[in-house]
């Protein structure tokens, strides 16, 4: 399309194809294709309006000033703010959250918890003594939240993109074991070093945000929640001009989680 061209990481990068995709594969592939095409087929007008149910494009209100609200594009809108015509290419990069669309990590951490918690979003917060306040309900079907999930529980697993947090474990004999969010470390049977460590459950998406020149490294995006099927944390790292969101952003938020789950009684 022009000077544009529209290629998946794996392809550009590496050479290989994911072959047939779903929308948990492509969750768990970080598949630019499949965003592209999925993109087109649900059309600008119903990404903007789905973006702005979920908390894009205005202040969540958080106790703290000079909050952002970010940006979310319409046809109209650049029409106006650009003088040019949407045309299919800026469909293509809004599907991958590139383009036009701005966001802060406070509004992709809103979202992430509207799919932990099966579709509500509450006033980000500072100070303890504030009490909770929904902003938002209902954005989620069951099966919408069981498919999302699954998909980011297999982008943070082998065979997924986000590498650090595969087979995620910490030392803490307290988590209890339930075979769903937290599991028994398979290496425990063989050393005994091993007996007090978990395996937690971690859903994620990476992000590898493009900006600048070519020169220019991308911003580096890791969004999670864990126990993946109870979750207790909404973690989102942004790392600004460093890199991949797998190689930089989720070493950063592995961490967070160790100290969490560690501590964890």
């Amino acid at each position: 399309m022009g000077a544009f061209s529209f290629a998946n990481w794996l392809y550009t990068g590496y050479g290989r194809t994911d072959g047939t995709l779903n929308v948990v594969s492509g969750i768990k592939r970080s598949n630019d294709i499949f965003f592209y095409k999925l993109a087109e087929k649900v059309g600008v007008e119903r990404l903007s309006s789905t973006a702005e149910k979920f908390g894009l494009g205005k202040p969540l209100g958080i106790d703290l000033a000079g909050e952002a609200k970010g940006l979310v594009p319409t046809p109209s809108w650049k029409e106006e703010a650009v003088g040019e015509s949407w045309y299919l290419g800026d469909t293509y990069h809004y599907g991958i959250g590139q383009g036009f669309v701005l966001t802060t990590p406070l509004q992709v951490n809103a979202w992430t918890q509207a799919v932990a918690n099966e579709g509500t979003i509450y006033r980000p917060f500072i100070l303890k003594n504030l009490k909770p306040k929904t902003l938002k309900k209902n954005l989620l079907s069951g099966q919408n939240t069981s498919l999302i999930r699954q998909g980011m529980v297999e982008s943070c697993s082998p065979g997924g993109v986000a590498w650090p947090l595969f087979d995620f474990k910490v030392k803490n004999k307290n988590l209890e074991i339930d075979g769903k969010n937290f599991l028994e470390v398979l290496e425990a049977t063989i050393s005994g070093s091993l007996k007090d460590y978990r395996k937690v459950t971690v859903a994620c998406k990476t992000g590898t945000a493009e900006h600048g020149g070519e020169k220019t490294l991308p911003h580096a995006w890791i969004t999670l929640f864990a126990p993946a099927y109870n979750p207790q944390i909404v973690v989102t790292v942004l790392a600004e001009e460093s890199g991949e969101g797998s190689n930089i952003a989720a070493p950063i938020a592995k961490e967070i989680l160790t100290a969490w789950f560690q501590n964890e009684r």
